[in-house]
């Protein structure tokens, strides 16, 4: 899974609360793919050769996902929704002020991805997915910076990181934030070649990470996307996928603990 990423987004809107009501599963999905979402709590997709995103959310901020993945052309995509319950101290009908910008903080806390793990098929056990992960101050940078903390969530900002898998090892990666009343996106995108076995499997920009968070009242929806653009050589082409799926769900997994957090923190007086 291109993180997400670098990357992953008004002082009025500190003090005016939000207007705009969280929309409705159907409304961000469809009646079909809202009822298998909730029977399920999880909706995957994985395609290679022809790949064109399948299970976007209807929202604010979906036409920049499409952007993303549109520009890069990938052959090779993996995409999956996931349902988050929000706590039962979180607010019911749709995020409050306080909690969508604690939760803007938890999600671009970058460094909190060091030491995610990850299950892996073929070891058959749980794996460090980041072995390290850290802000730069810009893309060619290696001087380490803090983890951004603002007080009004910004329509954009873009952050940059250098970050260690154990699959694909050390790279640069850019991290294009976007901030809606709603929902909020981060696509991660790399800024060095990739590797496998010594061979060049990606290019410079030829992968890309995009998660969304949409509130939809009581839920939370995550749409995670990992894609790619590679030569289709055989052996490759299922590591990465098997890669891609083990990032989406290690992904997901840190968003839930991150939530956990912003939400509890969110109702500290």
């Amino acid at each position: 899974m291109k993180t997400l990423y670098g990357c992953i987004v008004l002082g009025m809107l500190s003090i005016v609360p939000l207007r705009v009501r969280a929309a409705p599963l159907q409304d961000l999905l469809g009646n079909e793919l809202a009822a298998r979402l909730q029977a399920a709590g999880e909706v995957r997709q994985v395609q290679s050769r022809e790949s064109e995103p399948t299970l976007l959310l209807q929202g604010s901020l979906e036409e920049k996902v499409a952007e993303a993945l549109e520009g890069l052309e990938p052959n090779l995509l993996v995409e999956a929704l996931y349902l988050y319950r929000k706590p039962e101290t979180a607010n019911g009908e749709q995020w409050t002020e306080v909690e969508r910008t604690t939760l803007y903080n938890a999600l671009s806390a970058l460094s909190t991805l060091q030491g995610i793990q990850y299950y892996s098929a073929s070891r058959e056990r749980m794996r460090t997915f980041y072995e390290s992960s850290y802000l730069v101050a810009g893309p060619g940078s290696r001087t380490p910076v803090q983890d951004p903390v603002v007080a009004v969530p910004p329509e954009r900002a873009t952050l940059y990181a250098v970050q260690k898998d154990l699959t694909l090892g050390e790279h640069r990666y850019r991290y294009d934030f976007r901030a809606a009343p709603d929902a909020f996106l981060f696509v991660q995108e790399n800024l060095t070649d990739v590797y496998v076995v010594f061979v060049p499997v990606l290019r410079k920009g030829g992968m890309r990470t995009a998660v969304l968070v949409a509130d939809a009242g009581p839920w939370l929806v995550v749409y995670a996307a990992s894609a790619a653009r590679i030569p289709l050589v055989p052996g490759i082409e299922s590591r990465l996928l098997n890669s891609f799926n083990n990032r989406t769900d290690a992904l997901y997994r840190w968003f839930c603990t991150r939530a956990e957090t912003a939400f509890q923190t969110a109702q500290v007086p």
